[in-house]
Parts: C-alpha cells; structure tokens; sequence
C-alpha cells in the first residue's frame, strides 16, 4: 500500500509540474476567468436599469507594467447589455512599458461573450507615433473582430504577386454590410496584415492629426471582420467618459447575432481603471 501511494504522489507532482510548464510556455499572462454578480453602480454606466448585472471576464493580459482584460455585462434575461477591455491604470502610468508600435495585444474573451455578441477575441494596439493616413498623434486602437484569432493570422502582409492575396484585400464585402459614410482606399492603403481592410469615415482628412475618438470599420475576404475604436492618450488622460452612436450596416455578417449600436469609454474614479466598450446592442 505505501508502495502504491509513493507512485502515485509522484504521478501527481509530475501531472503538476506539467501543468506549470504548459503555463509558463503562453505568449501571454493569463489569469482565470471569472463571473460576478454586482450592483451596477460597480460597472460601466451605460445601461443601469437592471438591479443587477451578471459580468462575464475573460483572462487577464498583460500590457506593459498593467493588465487588460475582456468582459461582457448580460442582465437577468441574458441579454448582453455592454462588451468591452478594462485597462489597468498602471499600463498608461508607464508608457515606456507598453508593447511596441504596432504590436498587437491579443484579449481572448469569455465564452459567455462569444455566445451573447457576434465577436471572436479583441486586439489592442498602442500607436506612440500615430499612424497614416491622418491619426498622426498617440492613441489607442481597439479592434473587435468578428473572425477568431486563427482566422485572423491567416491575413498577411500584402503580396502583388500573390493574387489570393490581392482579392482578399480589394474584392469586398456585398455593399449592404459596409455602413453609409465610409470608403475604401484602392489597393493595399489602409490595409494591414493581421487585420484587414480599414473602410475610412468619409471625414477622416478632417481629423488634421488632431482627435479624440473614432470608429472604422473592416473587412477581408469578402467579410466584415471588425470595427475599431480609436481613441488619443491625451483624451484618456483628461476625460472620465464618453458615449457616441455608430452608423449601421442594412446587412449583418453573422446575422441572428447581437450587434451594438455605440461606443464608449469610461474611468472609474475610484480606481483609475479605463473602460472601453461597445453598448445598446440589438439583435440582428
């Protein structure tokens, strides 16, 4: 019998040892997702008319010296009412920290927010230098994609002499997913590899290098992949909130999926923590 319980302890510590390693070896740091029940003075404030908000948390990423992580807020009849990242206040605390320009922090979310919106995982992007064609100062990019991760990497730098390549990038979604009010550059301007075609707000040389927020929208492959956030450091260091609506497609690309009709930002003054988050979703 002692034999047995020896084999079997060394079993165990090697099982866990394991488990460490398989950790230890993610590109990311990863912490366990979670679920609450909180008073909704304790959330984001778009939407509060519930007593009660179920949150949904995804694990948590590192991002420089801070954290970032996903999470969707549902009310009692299981309908999402926000979806977003919250940012640690120690990660635009130390800039110099952050991931380099145009690296690309990948959020995974929870699956309740997989089940509940039509997205797939965030990404977020620091921009120290700004970048073309006219967002020229510090800021924040926030993509929520439609497509999963691995689809994802599969968009990869722009080739002429790959015409798979070429299609993916200029051939286009049917002209009713795309909302009224942005275009596209012909060719490879405003594409990017591991993200995909940036339809531009017809305004967008009016931003003259100097905004607060935005949104764009994005397509690959004949698909609506994602709308984007933008939004300047300097506005996240002097605002505490922000709401604002976003145009909408006539056609949805995941269509009896939920889909949300603004975008916000919000700091909670008690703890510095930045969220940023799409809001007032309807069901498509």
């Amino acid at each position: 019998m002692k034999k047995r319980c020896s084999y079997a302890t060394v079993y165990l510590w090697i099982f866990v040892a394991f488990l460490m390693y398989s950790c230890s070896t993610q590109e990311t740091d990863l912490i366990e997702e979670s679920v609450e029940s909180i008073p909704t003075e304790n959330v984001p404030s778009a939407k509060r008319e519930a007593d009660k908000l179920l949150i949904f948390k995804g694990p948590q990423v590192a991002f420089g010296i801070g954290k970032v992580r996903s999470w969707v807020s549902v009310d009692d009849n299981d309908f999402p009412v926000a979806f977003g990242i919250e940012i640690t206040p120690e990660a635009l605390g130390d800039l110099e920290s952050l991931p380099e320009d145009d690296a690309i922090t990948s959020i995974p979310l929870h699956l309740k927010a997989k089940q509940l919106t039509a997205y797939e995982h965030i990404t977020l992007n620091w921009e120290p230098m700004g970048h073309a064609p006219a967002y020229w100062i510090p800021h924040f990019d926030v993509h929520f994609f439609e497509i999963t991760e691995e689809e994802r990497l599969q968009i990869l730098p722009y080739d002429d002499n790959n015409q798979a390549i070429v299609d993916a990038v200029n051939v286009f979604p049917d002209v009713n997913k795309m909302p009224v009010g942005f275009l596209k550059l012909p060719g490879q301007l405003g594409y990017y590899p591991y993200a995909g075609k940036h339809w531009l707000p017809f305004d967008f040389l009016a931003v003259n290098n100097d905004f607060d927020t935005g949104i764009i929208h994005g397509s690959y492959n004949q698909k609506h992949v994602f709308v984007e956030t933008k939004f300047a450091l300097d506005f996240l260091q002097t605002a505490t909130e922000f709401t604002s609506d976003f145009t909408q497609p006539l056609q949805f690309e995941n269509p009896g999926s939920n889909y949300p009709t603004k975008y916000n930002m919000e700091i909670d003054s008690k703890t510095g923590h930045i969220f940023i988050f799409l809001s007032d979703f309807v069901a498509r």
